[in-house]
């Protein structure tokens, strides 16, 4: 099988050693990257340069960082030293995050000029990768910066996550690769096209730019957990329309406006529950992999037909407590 990614689930249940356990057994299985959220996690660099140690050819990849949580040179020297200690293996995963959770969960940052800070913060790590030194002016960003030790590499892989059709040819002009986020088949369809318009207007090769996206995945041998797992799938729905402005746009970009502004009221009116039964089910036939290892290959191939080059496996528990099985049990999906 051509390269696949895998995530560590969005849960800060796991002690270092099952992180450090589960990093071994997605490398021994031959997963291309292994991924974590900047969030819950810990630091994700110093998470990430605990697994470089313990492995030996999985690329490691903030998936992704946050741009308001660090400054751009912090941001910038956190991926170097992973990429050190890794011996090359690190890619950079820079997003936008969301205003809800940037201005209420992280220290009450003003949500400004994304776009343009996400900008920034591509220009930045690139020069000071590439020349050893920094000398910025920028929009938001003036800085003069001379590290004092030397980088591994002179260019890090920089992966983007774009969110709309503007974001998607962005990252053409900008990223080395994207990470997207509850898409379609369809969407990866039409964001492979706008990531090449992007960067065929700043004079770049399109085929350079390695698309990707996060596949959550529920790996379900039996009719209980497949119930299970459809409505764990159905509540993060409910959640992104009722509380994510990014997502649930995303997801009528999609074509299901109707079943999103429909779930988003139900969730704002306060009955979460009603809210997750209103999700539709072909939106969760659409955007995850539920079923048993089989089920789960063929929708990782469907998504490559659609031009995705770096499926990510994004293992989903039902409860904190199993993070660490739903991490292992979707490793078989590659060891088959």
């Amino acid at each position: 099988m051509p390269a696949l990614g895998i995530k560590f689930p969005d849960t800060d249940s796991l002690a270092i050693e099952d992180t450090l356990e589960c990093a071994r057994a997605a490398d021994a299985a031959g997963f291309e990257s292994l991924w974590m959220s900047d969030y819950a996690s810990g630091d994700i660099f110093a998470v990430l340069s605990a697994c470089a140690v313990v492995t030996e050819r999985i690329k490691l990849a903030p998936g992704v960082a946050i741009i308001y949580n660090r400054a751009p040179v912090a941001m910038a020297l956190g991926a170097a030293s992973l990429d050190t200690i890794s011996k090359g293996r690190a890619l950079l995963g820079l997003g936008i995050g969301h205003r809800s959770i940037v201005e209420e969960q992280f220290g009450g940052f003003a949500y400004e000029r994304p776009a343009r800070r996400l900008r920034e913060y591509t220009e930045i790590t690139r020069q000071l990768l590439r020349e050893g030194e920094l000398s910025y002016r920028g929009e938001i960003f003036t800085l003069d910066y001379k590290p004092w030790v030397r980088f591994h590499r002179p260019h890090i892989p920089i992966i983007h996550s774009p969110f709309v059709e503007a974001s998607a040819r962005r990252a053409g002009m900008l990223a080395d690769g994207t990470l997207h986020t509850c898409v379609t088949p369809d969407r990866v369809r039409a964001n492979a096209g706008w990531v090449a318009e992007g960067a065929r207007a700043a004079g770049r090769d399109p085929a350079a730019i390695e698309l990707g996206a996060y596949l959550w995945t529920i790996v379900a041998e039996d009719a209980e957990t497949h119930e299970r797992g459809r409505h764990l799938i159905k509540r993060q729905l409910a959640w992104y329309a009722g509380e994510l402005p990014l997502y649930a746009n995303l997801l009528r970009a999609s074509g299901y406006s109707d079943n999103v502004d429909r779930v988003a009221a139900i969730w704002r009116g306060g009955d979460q529950a009603a809210a997750v039964d209103a999700v539709a089910d072909e939106i969760v036939d659409q955007v995850g992999l539920v079923g048993d290892l089989d089920h789960c290959r063929a929708r990782v191939q469907a998504y490559r037909e659609a031009g995705l080059h770096r499926p990510v496996i994004y293992p989903m528990p039902f409860a904190p407590s199993e993070t660490k099985q739903a991490f292992l049990s979707a490793v078989r999906i590659l060891e088959g």
